[in-house]
């Protein structure tokens, strides 16, 4: 049983509540009919509670430049797709499972596994396309409406059977037998609807973004054809999104069919160096994978170079690192992927003087770029707290949603002995993670250590109602509306 099965197993064990079967039972039109059941309020709630499930028990991947690369691709396509009815927010789960899941709310969540599967960005791409549009069409919140009405708690169990089912048949048949799944058992999969639906919004916004839509419906066909050889490795992916030859032909004839006035460009630099980083941070044995790009003629390119170093990073051999560092970034003077880990290398040789010039350097051409500040204010808490404070406090206010941010101003704020803006800040970076109770907890510090500060109280003191009010719905036994 893999990491998200687990926990999404507990996020069915701890949800209270029954859910109901209904006879009859058929999804919902879109629009009033979800609303009055489910609001995008109570969709995104219900989000958040899987996601703090989730990453209370799963490994979420911590880093800056993969994460910044993710979410930048993912907005272009969400800014494609037109008005949302929420922010999306998009991470990777470190397993090695080919697998990929949308959560009401507009969350969307990618294996490392299946990021290291595709081959091209226009793959990647049409993944998270399918999954956007999944969630901009509301499918889940959809199937969970026509439940009737049921407290959030419930909805949430019930959330994650669907989610879970597919995933793991044995799962599954525990949370059936909790009376959770009963319904569920027959909505396991995405509808056949549904996964039309997606593919045919999924290739819209492609199209508009500019990225070749083959992309998401090759990706598929090569799942489909390596599942049909060898059905015991079958992936966790086309359990919940079946695909069927019609489906894979109709898409491709949608394509034909759609008008692009634009040359599909080539995997952007990005795409390629993302895959390499997260392949090396993933890596249980990176002197293995080091052995084999020394072996492999192909790998002398630059993308094999760059892979090559942070190798050596991983393995503790800093000034190997940093030579090859240093001819890619005079190769490519200002790429943000050379430049930091040229510094990572020149911090661990024991230049932290090189190390923040050559992050000074990148700031003034990616100026407000938060992946390159989070940097850059780790290194600077270790010599100078006081100016990574004003760094990362600036900074955050810029990138409000910026959970990094405010953890490292948090930090910076402890090390210079402001206690209260210290529990603030953390208070505020857990609130960003769904992390409800650790969130109360720190903002309730942060009140009492302000007590000479009555505006201060005030701003945490309305912060503090927020999170409460948020606990109360997501353990109201009223039904979600």
């Amino acid at each position: 049983m893999n990491i998200a099965t687990v926990a999404l197993l507990s996020a069915v064990l701890t949800a209270g509540g029954t859910v109901h079967a209904h006879e009859g039972h058929t999804l919902p039109d879109m629009g009033e009919a979800v609303d009055s059941t489910l609001s995008p309020a109570a969709e995104q709630l219900l989000g958040s509670r899987f996601m703090q499930e989730l990453r209370q028990r799963a490994l979420f991947l911590d880093d800056p430049l993969i994460e910044y690369y993710l979410n930048s691709l993912g907005t272009r396509l969400v800014t494609a797709s037109g008005e949302t009815l929420f922010p999306f927010h998009f991470q990777i789960i470190r397993d090695p499972q080919i697998n990929a899941f949308a959560v009401p709310g507009g969350y969307v969540t990618v294996f490392s596994g299946l990021f290291l599967h595709t081959r091209n960005e226009s793959e990647l791409a049409g993944v998270l396309a399918h999954e956007i549009a999944h969630g901009t069409q509301r499918h889940i919140a959809r199937m969970l409406a026509g439940q009737g009405r049921m407290t959030l708690p419930a909805l949430a169990g019930f959330a994650a059977a669907l989610l879970l089912g597919a995933a793991s048949p044995q799962a599954a048949a525990a949370a059936a037998a909790l009376g959770m799944a009963g319904t569920a058992q027959q909505q396991l999969n995405f509808t056949r609807d549904n996964e039309y639906e997606a593919d045919r919004i999924g290739i819209q916004i492609l199209t508009r973004s500019g990225i070749d839509p083959r992309g998401m419906v090759s990706f598929f066909e090569k799942l489909q054809r390596q599942e049909g050889s060898n059905p015991i490795a079958a992936n966790e992916y086309l359990r919940t999104h079946p695909v069927t030859g019609n489906r894979v032909a109709e898409a491709y004839n949608r394509i034909e069919a759609t008008p692009m006035p634009f040359r599909p460009a080539s995997d952007s630099l990005d795409y390629g160096l993302a895959r390499a980083r997260l392949e090396v941070l993933v890596e249980s044995q990176p002197q293995r994978l080091l052995d084999r790009l020394e072996r492999n003629p192909h790998s002398e390119r630059e993308i094999g170079e760059y892979q090559k170093a942070l190798c050596l990073l991983r393995l503790n051999r800093p000034t190997q690192a940093r030579e090859r560092l240093q001819a890619l970034t005079r190769m490519k003077p200002g790429n943000i992927w050379y430049a930091m880990a040229l510094a990572d290398a020149e911090e661990a040789s024991g230049q932290p003087g090189a190390a923040l010039k050559t992050l000074r350097e990148l700031d003034r051409l990616y100026p407000d770029n938060a992946a390159l500040i989070s940097a850059l204010g780790r290194l600077q808490l270790r010599n100078d707290p006081a100016a990574a404070h004003t760094l990362l406090r600036e900074a955050y206010r810029r990138h409000p949603d910026n959970a990094r941010l405010a953890q490292g101003w948090a930090e910076a704020a402890g090390k210079l002995g402001r206690e209260g803006e210290s529990h603030e800040a953390l208070g505020t970076a857990f609130l960003l993670q769904n992390r409800l109770r650790e969130a109360h907890h720190e903002l309730e510090a942060a009140w009492s250590r302000n007590a000479a500060d009555p505006v201060a109280r005030a701003r945490i003191d309305s912060r503090l109602k927020e999170i409460e009010e948020k606990i109360r719905l997501m353990e109201s036994d009223k039904p979600a509306h």
